[in-house]
């Protein structure tokens, strides 16, 4: 703070790194098997994370009862043979390491992209986000699960806030919640936790924009957030529906279309697809599944500002009325540079172009725009914070300034 030392701001994720999604869910038979079911059916491997030693086995046993054709192995400080345990999960010779947090530093294996971590209310703020970071190092998402007991209104604050700071650049976020739920200990002495009586995170804050608007170049903007629109319409050619010999009940079945299509967000529909489950049995028909991944594109495109994607081949069109500057930030987090040149924008139409993607058949189509606006999704929030931070600045100069 006195100029010792510079402050330096960086803008831009490393080469193809995306943001770890970071999911709440109950801790159950269903989380789990979604939860890694879908890391091992993209051939993956999944860290499943213990606090306590002495229920790694249980835990494993369970695992293994879920997933009885896949491969768990063990791993904790006790263990004789730790290094020879890590050295074969880490050449695939098991698809699941559950383990204790001895995981959290020196640990870089690309081929796991999903973690789950059992009691994280026992861990703490920091702690958790150093574990979420050994998934997603290569350039397939990696997705973060913290399973509580209980209802979602008994989640605690620590874990609400891992949720919600889960983006690239995170970790200053983190560390400043972490600092005012626990308090900053003595300004002066060793102490590294509690109140101190003489200055409040506010002016820990104060002091920190005050340096780092001194750091920024003047150039620099924030991306203003996307607009919502009322309804976002998906006519793509893929066969999206509740099976009558899923829901056998016309009612019942007319309800969960009803409850479907009337999810406001991403949470909603989970708790939702998860009832679901538990009442009429997993795994579901892939028809129903189709329905529900058409479900959250709306809920994506609809945050998004999308009013329409439809499938006109060879191409994809979309009715969105987005900046090319903001378009080619989004799409900068597609991993394929095919991808990313896939989008064509006609600025004056409001209409983005696919190009080639109507070729590709139905699922395939469903499976890819689902992925890239569940990314865009999680970019457009970051935004929303970002501008929502700056306009509530008490510090001229202290963020970006839209544009």
């Amino acid at each position: 703070m006195n100029g010792l030392r510079d402050v330096s701001v960086i803008t831009t994720p490393p080469e193809n790194r995306l943001p770890i999604i970071t999911k709440l869910g109950p801790k159950g038979n269903g989380t789990v098997r979604r939860a890694i079911g879908f890391e091992l059916a993209r051939g993956g491997q999944v860290f499943y994370v213990v606090r306590h030693i002495s229920k790694i086995k249980n835990i494993a046993l369970w695992i293994k009862d879920l997933f009885p054709d896949r491969r768990v192995i063990i791993a904790h400080g006790e263990c004789k043979d730790l290094e020879r345990r890590i050295n074969a999960f880490a050449e695939g010779k098991a698809d699941i390491l559950v383990c204790t947090t001895i995981i959290e530093t020196g640990i870089d294996m690309p081929q796991v992209n999903t973690i789950v971590i059992d009691e994280p209310a026992l861990l703490g703020l920091a702690q958790l986000h150093q574990l979420r970071g050994r998934v997603g190092r290569g350039e397939l998402q990696g997705y973060a699960w913290l399973l509580y007991e209980g209802s979602r209104n008994t989640v605690n604050e620590r874990l609400r806030i891992l949720e919600q700071y889960s983006g690239l650049g995170a970790g200053f976020e983190v560390a400043q919640k972490d600092l005012e739920l626990r308090g900053m200990g003595s300004v002066l002495g060793v102490e590294q936790s509690g109140k101190a009586t003489t200055m409040e995170p506010a002016d820990f804050a104060r002091m920190l924009a005050e340096e780092i608007s001194l750091a920024k170049q003047p150039e620099l903007r924030v991306l203003p957030p996307l607009p919502e629109v009322a309804v976002t319409e998906i006519f793509l050619p893929v066969d999206s529906h509740i099976p009558r010999d899923y829901v056998t009940d016309d009612h019942l079945r007319l309800e969960v279309y009803f409850q479907l299509a009337n999810a406001d967000n991403e949470d909603d529909l989970q708790e939702l697809t998860e009832r679901i489950g538990k009442l009429w049995g997993t795994p579901m028909p892939l028809k129903m599944v189709q329905f529900i991944n058409l479900i959250e594109m709306k809920i994506y495109g609809k945050s998004l500002g999308i009013s329409k994607i439809v499938a006109d081949k060879p191409h994809i069109l979309m009715d969105w009325d987005v900046a090319a500057r903001t378009l080619q930030f989004l799409t900068s987090f597609l991993v394929d540079e095919r991808d990313r040149d896939r989008f064509s924008i006609d600025s004056e139409n409001g209409q983005i172009t696919l190009r080639g993607m109507g070729l590709l058949a139905g699922d395939a189509q469903v499976a890819k725009l689902r992925s890239w606006l569940q990314i865009f999704d999680r970019c457009n929030r970051e935004m929303r914070e970002a501008e929502s931070r700056t306009a509530s600045s008490p510090f001229p100069g202290a963020g970006g300034q839209s544009s």
